[in-house]
């Protein structure tokens, strides 16, 4: 008798292409905006992908292992562009998600200063500096008091109460100034800064007195404070 044993060998073919999956069009403007994916694959997947402004993508670059990225301070409409590749070598469809990034408001590069401070004179240098995704030239700048000040402040620069971000306050009365610079882009939005400014009693010329001279002259129509 005869015995014939026959073993077959069976291969699979992986041929399925993985989907992206965890993506989606978002509507909500915002100032930064983070995706993340991933794939219904259950072997090893990468991924290539790219971010841009063209709602078409011509797949290109190496596949890696990255499946998050974020887009921030770039106002305007954004797609992100992904595609998968599993360990069988098949491909995915490019999988096109949109969302729009709104502009932030500016931040104080260089936070408000005042110089001399204190003043011993009637005039004080006021600095301040923006810094806006859309370029520091887009920012205007003004110029007040805040609080509670011993007198009205008249600064150099203006028009319609809008300075530059360098100034120069006149003050007519010593005491304690809270000086605040707001900042603001080209849609309103704002950021501030504020120095505190100490004006002592001095005269027109800029001359401090003290002792019996100055309580000789405390009331004299030249001296901050003086009276007839």
């Amino acid at each position: 008798m005869t015995s014939v044993r026959s073993d077959a060998l069976v291969i699979i073919v992986d041929t399925a292409a993985p989907v992206i999956t965890g993506l989606a069009d978002d509507t909500t403007p915002c100032q930064s905006k983070t995706w993340t994916w991933g794939s219904t694959d259950a072997t090893a997947v990468m991924y290539r992908f790219a971010v841009d402004q063209n709602p078409a993508w011509t797949p290109a670059g190496a596949y890696a292992a990255v499946i998050t990225t974020t887009k921030t301070d770039a106002p305007g409409l954004w797609h992100l562009h992904v595609q998968a590749r599993d360990a069988a070598g098949n491909e995915s469809a490019v999988t096109t998600v949109a969302a729009t990034l709104v502009n932030g408001p500016p931040a104080v590069a260089i936070p408000a200063a005042a110089s001399p401070n204190p003043v011993a004179g009637t005039t004080v240098n006021l600095s301040v500096l923006g810094a806006d995704a859309s370029g520091e030239a887009a920012l205007s700048y003004t110029w007040a008091t805040t609080g509670t000040a011993p007198a009205p402040v008249a600064y150099s620069n203006t028009t319609a109460q809008t300075q530059s971000k360098s100034t120069v306050a006149t003050f007519t009365a010593a005491g304690s100034y809270s000086i605040t610079a707001t900042i603001m882009d080209a849609e309103g939005l704002t950021a501030t800064s504020s120095v505190t400014v100490t004006v002592s009693q001095t005269s027109k010329n800029g001359h401090h007195h003290a002792g019996k001279d100055h309580r000789r002259h405390q009331r004299h129509p030249g001296f901050f404070g003086g009276g007839p």
